[in-house]
């Protein structure tokens, strides 16, 4: 059984440390106190005053730490066997240190510091999912708050200064997952993908209890990327669907990124979440009030205020999503007050959950504005026309035909009659009839770099 104590390298009360002790029990002046429950593993630490205490966490051999917000997951031989949750008002920060994940720092600060560690061992009451060990892939960077990001560096060295940032959208509560990672796999410049787990859901990557310091780390490991690598500004790209979306605006306008593309996003986001959960709205500024829902809504429209230089933005939502009236049109109305172009798409028939709309327009956008390719960029026009046999052919009329691929779906009567699948280079196909009469039309599929691009034909009629 793992005990939390054991794994107590040294505790610090105002600088000054605690030697040769047993950390499950101790009692100093009446005014420190220690004590662990042998029986349920509850860790509990008291002070009657003022106190800065650190808590110093140490693996033991073949294990590792993990730290989410206020949960330290700890694994044996990778394989996760226990959770520790720290509740405490007074807690400041959990962080992640040295080389090997082998060490934790617990910072508390309060006039009397009161805080409990609880211990969870069973798998199926562990509050995080994550079973196995997930810092192979996924990065922890110090700051005032941590925060969890994967990295894929530039494959292209033509790429090497331009730099993707994707921000997660909102999953189930305590589950936090990386958004469009094998979308963009085809672009290979470095991409810089960001987890928001702070908060049941996240916190927009904005902060959380009144603050903004997950926001302040957030922009510090972003432009660590951007220093590391010489990137400029204009030169990074923030994407993101749904709450992503949200933060690639916010981001992106904030500090005058170079692109935005964000599909479906909030912006609104108190009266988003007043109707979604009041519980986020406490998570990120402490109150549920209708002051807080306001002031919510006014962060990403406060930027838009005044000059600055804007970025290269692009939108997307589906006709059927309420974001459209609620969330697009009225940012979109600002953005033209203030004179500030954008790009703007509605695609009819899809709701907020379209996710494979979104992968492909995120995968079409990246390819567009960091490859400067995309197919609508060679694509000339489309030309249906019957033979001497009254046989179809469809010819597409494009440059880099050599590097494109097209497929086919031939209708007659608007009905699909056949498919032809993709076929690199092929920018024409044929079509028999064998006389069956009817109106007739092609649907062409346009694809290069997993970005895809429709064409529909006239009709035309065989009698």
């Amino acid at each position: 059984m793992t005990v939390f104590s054991k794994l107590i390298q040294k505790i610090k009360i105002n600088e000054e440390e605690l030697k040769n002790v047993s950390f499950s029990y101790i009692v100093r002046d009446k005014a420190f106190k220690v004590l662990e429950n042998e029986i349920d593993g509850d860790f509990v630490l008291e002070s009657d005053f003022r106190s800065y205490v650190q808590i110093f966490l140490q693996a033991e051999e073949n294990s590792q730490f993990f730290c989410r917000q206020d949960v330290i997951e700890y694994f044996m031989n990778e394989k996760k066997v226990a959770e520790f949750q720290v509740h405490s008002k007074d807690l400041e920060s959990i962080h992640l240190i040295g080389e090997g994940s082998a060490n934790v720092l617990i910072n508390l600060l309060g006039n009397k510091v009161n805080c409990t560690v609880k211990r969870e061992t069973e798998e199926e009451k562990f509050r995080l999912k994550t079973i196995s060990y997930p810092g192979s892939h996924e990065k922890t960077w110090n700051s005032h708050r941590d925060i969890r990001y994967y990295y894929v560096p530039a494959k292209d060295h033509s790429l090497s200064n331009q730099l993707i940032v994707v921000f997660a959208g909102m999953g189930k509560v305590f589950e936090y997952r990386y958004n469009y990672s094998k979308a963009l796999s085809d672009v290979n410049c470095h991409k810089l993908f960001i987890i928001d787990d702070y908060g049941d859901r996240g916190s927009y990557y904005l902060g959380n209890n009144g603050d903004s310091l997950v926001e302040s780390s957030v922009i510090s490991l972003i432009l660590n990327f951007a220093s590391t690598y010489n990137i400029p500004l204009k030169n990074i790209l923030a994407m993101g669907s749904s709450k992503g979306g949200y933060a690639a605006l916010y981001y992106g306008i904030k500090y005058s990124f170079g692109k935005i593309v964000a599909a479906a996003p909030q912006t609104f986001l108190g009266n988003f979440l007043q109707s979604f959960t009041l519980d986020m709205v406490e998570d990120m500024t402490n109150y549920r009030e209708k002051a807080d829902i306001l002031f919510l809504n006014q962060k990403l429209f406060c930027l838009l205020e005044g000059k600055r230089t804007y970025p290269d933005i692009h939108l997307l939502v589906g006709s059927k999503d309420n974001h459209l009236q609620n969330h697009l049109l009225p940012f979109i109305n600002k953005l033209k007050q203030m004179k500030v172009e954008y790009k703007y798409e509605v695609i009819e028939g899809y709701g907020h959950n379209a996710l494979a709309l979104f992968q492909n327009y995120m995968t079409q956008k990246a390819n567009f504005l960091i490859l400067q390719r995309d197919p609508f960029m060679y694509v000339n026009s489309i030309e249906l026309t019957l033979d001497a046999d009254s046989n179809l052919v469809c010819q597409v009329n494009c440059d880099k035909v050599d590097i494109i691929e097209f497929a086919y779906y031939w209708y007659r009567d608007r009905e699909c009659i056949e498919k032809q699948f993709y076929i690199k280079g092929k920018a024409h196909s044929l079509m028999k009839t064998n006389g069956i009469a009817g109106t007739y039309s092609a649907l062409v599929f346009v694809k290069l770099n997993n970005s895809i691009y429709k064409l529909t034909s006239d009709n035309i009629q065989v009698k």
